[in-house]
């Protein structure tokens, strides 16, 4: 069965040798890749960095075919291996560029050197990321057991107690969910291994209920310290800064977004767009999966989305996915509060919140306060715990802890449905369970998301007070409703009715 493992952006990592002092490798007489001869490197390497282990856990193979040397690099968000040929420099020393899961181009610099362990093979990975930006480091071994954990979820290994967390160290037995402790072990292998998607992959559960936590759980090798991939989670998180800046004085859900932009364009076409149809997905505007591609690489992000067309009527009259919305919304707080939208999160909602295990991607261009732009439609990498502090916030309906983060008012519009009825039911960058769109049932009537592709879940239901949170890699699913939820449902939720 192939395994493909998340690269760019994204989970894994693992060892590096005690012995750190290395010898180039020179038992071969290496060739050229355009040599006859077969390359004395063949076959799977894996390994990961000292930094991120799990999120740059990597997976090569070198592979020969008709006179040249191939490198296929696995990602989980691609169907299938990623290639490019392979240029020795040296015996040992080799370049090779290979695309990227969304059709941009990395480079590897690899190095093979020798120790006392064996053959080790240091990948120096430029142009890597969501945006190009990211270079990271790899240490790569062949056949490693130590990196059995990132590829196998360990299912027969249940722990026996809850993992340490400070955050949240009251818990609760599994009676607060009407289940015994057997039921509830029978309910997270079910979540972990559906029979409808054996090849679903989830990597971390926390189940809160009333504030207490009744799970957690982390496979793969993910662990309550690594920051994990949210995806467009991080449309939700923008959500929250908009309702904050809102709060604070910046902005109005009435105010025309293209106002802030001396930039001509449809935006200002009347009825205008105002800064609620941006955060409710309905401004009307056609933004292609193609747009989405420039976005990632431009310098100038606020004109390519302003110069989207009009599409889909007028202002409000219909929901369309898009991920430049945002992005032109965090631009839009940032000219007003005159703060870089991370430094603004950091302010008003990561420092509150207590948040500071976390990564954000860089963008091509600069905030106004002169640091890195950072990707508002995913680029944020959070832990389980943090992303469940967030579920408690929204539970909280904007207060955490007592201490007040966003107003009440502005939690309740942004986590209802603000479309049009008979469309999908969506609020500002929340994605509602209204008419049991996702769950049916009386419990989880009110209940909204923040969803994130590959599985990432924020579920929070407050008539049950409940919050689940879930992280994985299973990056070829496309099920409007997430398969970790669904299982979610069929069992833990089931046994709440």
């Amino acid at each position: 069965m192939s395994i493909y493992i998340l690269l760019s952006s994204s989970l894994f990592l693992s060892v590096t040798s005690s012995d750190n002092n290395y010898n180039h490798y020179n038992i071969f007489a290496m060739s050229t890749s355009t040599s006859n001869a077969p390359d004395p490197y063949l076959g799977r390497w894996s390994g990961t960095s000292t930094t991120k282990p799990f999120n740059d856990f990597t997976i090569i193979d070198i592979v020969y075919r008709d006179g040249h040397s191939y490198l296929h690099r696995h990602d989980r968000r691609s169907p299938k291996p990623l290639e490019g040929q392979i240029s020795y420099t040296s015996n040992n020393v080799f370049m090779a560029t290979v695309p990227t899961w969304l059709g941009g181009a990395a480079t590897i610099y690899g190095t093979f050197h020798s120790n006392s362990f064996g053959v080790v093979l240091i990948a120096k990975i430029e142009g890597d990321g969501l945006t190009g930006l990211e270079t990271i480091e790899v240490h790569l071994k062949q056949g490693a057991p130590e990196h059995e954990k990132y590829l196998a979820p360990r299912l027969d290994v249940a722990p026996e107690s809850h993992p340490n967390n400070a955050d949240f160290m009251s818990t609760a037995a599994p009676e607060a969910l009407n289940m015994t402790a057997e039921q509830l072990d029978a309910a997270i292998q079910a979540i972990i291994r559906p029979r409808s998607h054996p090849d679903n992959r989830v990597e971390g559960l926390l189940i809160l209920k009333d504030g207490h936590r009744v799970h957690e759980s982390y496979y793969y090798g993910l662990t309550a310290s690594d920051s994990h991939p949210c995806a467009s989670i991080t449309k939700s998180i923008v959500s929250l800064l908009t309702g904050i800046a809102i709060d604070e004085g910046f902005l109005s859900l009435d105010d025309p977004v293209a106002a802030a932009f001396d930039i001509p364009s449809a935006w200002t076409d009347s009825p205008p767009i105002l800064l609620r149809h941006a955060l409710s997905m309905t401004p009307g505007t056609a933004f292609s999966q193609r747009d989405t591609a420039k976005m990632l690489t431009s310098t100038s992000v606020a004109s390519l989305i302003l110069n989207a067309p009009r599409r889909y009527g007028d202002p409000g009259a219909k929901y369309h996915y898009d991920n430049s919305l945002p992005t032109i919304v965090s631009l839009l707080i940032e000219r007003k509060s005159g703060l870089g939208i991370e430094a603004f999160a950091r302010k008003y909602l990561f420092g509150p919140l207590g948040i500071t295990n976390y990564t954000w991607t860089r963008m091509h261009e600069d905030s106004v306060d002169g640091t890195p732009f950072v990707l508002p439609s995913g680029g944020l990498n959070m832990t389980l715990t943090d992303l469940a502090k967030v579920g408690e916030l929204l539970l909280g309906g904007g207060a955490y802890r007592g201490n007040r983060i966003v107003s009440a008012d502005y939690i309740e519009a942004a986590t209802k449905s603000q479309t049009r009825e008979g469309d999908y039911p969506y609020g500002y960058f929340f994605h509602s369970n209204e008419g049991g769109r996702h769950v049916p049932g009386d419990g989880s009537v009110g209940a909204y998301m923040a969803l994130g592709s590959g599985g990432q879940v924020i579920w929070v239901a407050p008539r049950q007070k409940l919050v689940f949170v879930a992280v994985g890699s299973s990056w070829m699913s496309f099920e409007e409703t997430p398969v970790v939820l669904r299982s979610f449902a069929d069992t833990v939720l089931r046994g709440l009715e």
